[in-house]
């Protein structure tokens, strides 16, 4: 009987653990540099505020009429959608560290850094990715915003769910076009 299996498949599956648990570790970092100092810095306040913002402008721009609160004490902002004529809806959306995408983009940047390929190329990435997350980020909190505003039974699933899949699939897919870009042997043999 012969054997079929290709020489080039690896039998030692260290290298794959090594970057598994490499990009762990940088995760792990992330988070931790996220929860015990950004969280509570002046710099998450900046952000905070850039996201309601931003979202404000772009609810704004297709014409869903909304009002903002910004309580950073309570740790929060939130975005009430209206009817015309100034009639709340009822449609909130509360944005606080559970929407500001840190978890996707940590994600993202604990894979794309361990990867192999240049500093440089990798610093590049970094910063493009960040500002891709933000992005997308704004544009599900709008999305979001609108979902509660014309279609509230909805608002749970696609909060919870679909949303953030979409996210996370994102971030996976900014990663293999990073492995793609960075041209470097892969360190998983």
């Amino acid at each position: 009987m012969q054997d079929n299996t290709p020489s080039n498949i690896p039998s030692d599956n260290s290298a794959m653990y090594a970057f598994y648990l490499k990009a762990i570790v940088v995760f792990a970092a992330l988070l931790g540099f996220y929860y015990g100092w950004f969280l509570d810095s002046a710099w998450y306040d900046k952000l905070l505020a850039f996201i309601v913002e931003n979202t404000s402008k772009l609810l704004h721009g297709l014409g869903l009429e909304h009002k903002v609160a910004f309580d950073r004490m309570a740790g929060f902002a939130e975005i009430r959608t209206e009817v015309r004529g100034g009639i709340v809806n009822g449609g909130l959306v509360l944005i606080n560290e559970r929407c500001d995408a840190y978890l996707e983009t940590a994600l993202m940047l604990s894979v794309l850094l361990v990867w192999p390929g240049s500093i440089a190329k990798k610093l590049v990435f970094a910063v493009c990715g960040i500002a891709l997350m933000t992005v997308l980020n704004l544009l599900r909190i709008v999305a979001l915003a609108a979902i509660d505003h014309y279609w509230p039974l909805y608002f749970p699933t696609m909060s919870q769910w679909v949303l953030p899949g979409i996210m996370i699939l994102a971030a996976l897919a900014y990663f293999y076009l990073w492995v793609r870009a960075s041209r470097a042997p892969s360190p998983i043999r």
